[in-house]
């Protein structure tokens, strides 16, 4: 995941570089140190500016200075359960172990859960899922143990019990994950508005379903997230991901006792729908990312790899 981060550090100048404006050799130092390197457990990918800067000047060496400095940059870092895609096979080793490289963002990824899969030929592009994540400090690649299990959901099915002052899409909270997914829904339907994407596209959430035969569920379809309020919400991947659609259990909720348990109550409810949220726009994104790489010929291609996720991953 791309985030904005601020970082702290002390970098060290020496006199031959006390020419011109101080925060010219400060960024230049930034530079050349962390751009493409790991450090505070992020790979840094751009120095966008310095925050502040302390600058004092040593006393056992004349002319030499150390700098105290915050700066704000662009990282990357991996999550657990994160997906990532375009991931290039670089070994396949004889006990069955895949070696993956990134080549935007420099990692390795070992992975050791893919024994069976035979076939998979170096050079092929898989997508894999994040187990732990290494930054070495001014290392230039993030160390990665990887699954390629991408399909399965550790917990199948799960209960949200939500209790909320208002419908979702008339709270502050919930305003820019709303915006979000609405926004990768709209590039969903731009991608289905062509046929032959729309085919690649259909097939992609095919592979992605954890299920070979769709399990019935006691539920009722909600047809948008957003004009929830209250009740159990059932979390389980039965339903497409790629939409407002959720799934609500009849079961009654319990009635509050008093309004601190209720207060209590609506913070865990909105934590639940942002996990909700979040979950629908990592699965849009995980689908435009690979429609991003694969083009029709090179989806042909890796018909091994999508046969293995079908044959193998599905529950």
């Amino acid at each position: 995941m791309r985030i904005t981060k601020t970082i702290c550090t002390t970098l060290e100048i020496h006199p031959s570089e006390m020419t011109g404006l101080m925060s010219y050799i400060y960024l230049r130092k930034l530079n050349e140190k962390f751009v493409g390197r790991c450090y505070a457990a992020s790979y840094i990918l751009k120095i966008n500016k310095i925050e502040s800067s302390n600058l004092i000047m040593s006393r056992d060496k004349i002319g030499w200075g150390l700098v105290d400095i915050q700066f704000d940059c662009d990282c990357i870092i991996y999550q657990k359960d994160e997906i990532i895609t375009g991931a290039k096979v670089f070994h396949r080793g004889k006990m069955g172990n895949i070696i993956c490289i990134g080549e935007q963002t420099k990692y390795i990824a070992s992975i050791s859960d893919a024994r069976d899969f035979k076939s998979v030929q170096k050079d092929q592009i898989l997508s894999i899922r994040v187990i732990k994540a290494t930054y070495s400090i001014l290392k230039d690649h993030i160390s990665i143990i990887a699954s390629i299990d991408i399909i399965r959901d550790e917990i199948p099915k799960q209960q949200f019990e939500i209790a909320l002052s208002k419908k979702v899409h008339e709270m502050e909270e919930f305003s820019d994950l709303l915006k979000r997914l609405n926004t990768e829904i709209s590039a969903a339907k731009d991608i289905q508005s062509d046929k032959k994407t729309k085919a690649r596209y259909d097939e992609f959430k095919k592979i992605l379903y954890p299920y070979r035969t769709p399990p019935k569920y006691p539920t009722k379809l909600v047809k948008s997230i957003g004009d929830f309020k209250e009740g159990l919400i059932l979390k389980w991947d039965a339903i497409g991901k790629d939409g407002l659609d959720i799934l609500q259990s009849e079961r009654k909720l319990p009635e509050m006792e008093n309004s601190v348990l209720g207060d209590e109550f609506m913070s865990r409810s909105i934590e639940s729908i942002r996990l909700l949220l979040l979950e629908k726009i990592l699965y849009m994104v995980l689908l435009r990312e690979l429609m991003d790489i694969y083009d029709d010929e090179l989806f042909k291609s890796h018909k091994n790899v999508w046969t293995y996720y079908e044959k193998k991953l599905k529950k």
